[in-house]
């Protein structure tokens, strides 16, 4: 069994990292590092993050594709990424874990009203107390997406107290959160949702979801929280119901373009609070031993957690 790792646009830890813990975990076999594929035809398992750009090496005895990353869109995207092969999405702890980190900040930045001291400050006023804030218990968090992602973020804003709903595309169930699925109950999920947090994956539906309508269903003051990709959201709608007053707040971590271009209005609006797309890093470290227990599984003639769905998008 021989395996590639191509490391294109590698992400996360730095490449010799990557390299060094997929020698370190399949010592002993053979592992054949991008652009150095001597024997093409001996690759069984290929480790990647993106293939758009050529050259695409031609592998005729793939058993499975693994991405390292939790999203796939830009490999469903790719024209040269076979169709009869496997593809197996990235399902880690650090990830989880580092998303439910992330999603729980974020919560806590506009339940504390943080963007209004922050402007306060700006302004060298004081003025503080001025805010008649909420307690967690009287604040719903909306999470779009209930699968691993949102799942361990909803559980650990629910510890602190949080009162959490789901919406996904089909019904989940949960002890600690009420859950809505399908574009029957959208609205109903949206109505009553103080801070939405986007956990949704980039497919065709999903694609400009969140636009002018879809954000005039949420109630009027409600935040937005982007940590899936930055083209489910419209971003002029955003900004103008920003600029009506009907949303509040925004932390967004992805974007339509990365890096985000100089001239776009996110970079000034008071009320926009960004980061660059590090919500939830691939850690090599706890990635690779993941990719390695899943070419395990199918050497053993088992399909691992996190098979694509190419129908679905995800």
């Amino acid at each position: 069994m021989a395996i590639a790792y191509d490391s294109r646009l590698g992400i996360g830890a730095a490449p010799n990292e990557w390299e060094q813990e997929i020698l370190n975990q399949f010592s002993g076999q053979k592992v054949q590092i991008w652009p150095d594929i001597s024997n093409p035809e001996d690759v069984e398992y290929l480790i990647l993050w993106n293939t758009i750009h050529d050259p695409w090496v031609d592998y005729p005895n793939l058993k499975a594709m693994l991405s390292l990353s939790a999203g796939v869109e830009q490999l469903l995207r790719d024209p040269n990424i076979p169709t009869d092969v496997p593809l197996i999405r990235m399902i880690d702890i650090s990830l989880s874990v580092g998303m439910a980190e992330y999603v729980m900040g974020a919560v806590m930045r506009i339940h504390l009203g943080h963007h209004f001291y922050s402007e306060q400050k700006a302004k060298h006023e004081w003025g503080f107390g001025q805010l008649d804030l909420k307690l967690a218990k009287d604040r719903t968090i909306g999470i779009m997406g209930a699968g691993e992602l949102g799942q361990a973020s909803g559980e650990m804003l629910a510890s602190a107290g949080f009162r959490i709903q789901y919406w996904s595309r089909s019904r989940k169930e949960f002890d600690y959160a009420t859950s809505y699925a399908g574009d029957g109950e959208l609205k109903t999920f949206l109505a009553s949702t103080d801070i939405l947090v986007v956990l949704v994956p980039l497919t065709a539906d999903t694609t400009d979801m969140i636009n002018v309508d879809f954000l005039k269903m949420l109630p009027k003051g409600a935040s937005v929280i982007n940590v899936a990709r930055g083209r489910i959201i419209k971003d002029e709608d955003l900004l103008a119901c920003l600029d009506d007053g009907h949303i509040e707040q925004v932390i967004l971590d992805v974007f339509r373009k990365e890096p985000l271009p100089a001239e776009h209005a996110f970079w000034v609006h008071p009320r926009v609070f960004m980061t660059p797309h590090i919500s939830s890093i691939t850690r090599a470290e706890t990635a690779v031993p993941t990719i390695r227990s899943h070419i395990k599984a199918f050497e053993n003639g088992h399909v691992p957690k996190g098979l694509v769905d190419r129908t679905r998008g995800y």
